[in-house]
């Protein structure tokens, strides 16, 4: 009898700590924040094509902020699962993020250097809803994180196979 009870409460507590684990890591919740220390004016998205099947395609995130203060850094955009470095595109607080969609046909090389170009997209740590992205900042040292709720989509840009003519 003694036996058979230290064997049940042995497996209960290995059960327990083994559903523990899980539960530690997803309570490593990011610190999203729901009125973040900056506005925005307009925040959208843009798929775009090249006009040659070597050219690739992507998705461009633009973010342009009313007010942003001097202690704030914006370091990256998180959309559709992914993430990529915000860039200043303006002195005005404007933004921008760009997604390379995975080519297909991967550069195969026995010369690193060559197949370093063929870094894979960085996944993001957040599970975003469609039509969500996030923006990841920096606020006195701490790295926190504004989900914008639902983002404009733009028409897709077809950039042509070749240049315009002059004469044209």
């Amino acid at each position: 009898m003694w036996r058979s009870l230290f064997i049940s409460l042995g497996a209960c507590m290995v059960l327990w700590s083994a559903s523990n684990c899980g539960a530690a890591k997803s309570s490593e919740r990011t610190d999203v924040v729901e009125n973040p220390p900056f506005t925005i004016s307009d925040a959208y998205s843009q798929d775009w094509v090249a006009g040659i099947p070597e050219g690739g395609s992507g998705t461009n995130l633009y973010v342009e902020f009313e007010s942003l203060t001097k202690n704030i850094d914006i370091i990256n955009f998180h959309y559709n699962g992914y993430f990529t470095n915000a860039k200043p595109l303006s002195e005005a607080g404007e933004y921008g993020g760009y997604f390379l969609h995975q080519k297909r046909n991967t550069q195969m090389s026995s010369d690193p250097t060559v197949e370093a170009a063929n870094t894979p997209p960085q996944r993001s740590i957040l599970s975003l809803q469609e039509g969500e992205a996030a923006i990841e900042f920096l606020q006195q040292g701490k790295t926190k994180y504004y989900i914008i709720p639902s983002l404009r989509v733009e028409p897709m840009l077809s950039y042509p196979a070749s240049p315009p003519k002059d004469d044209q």
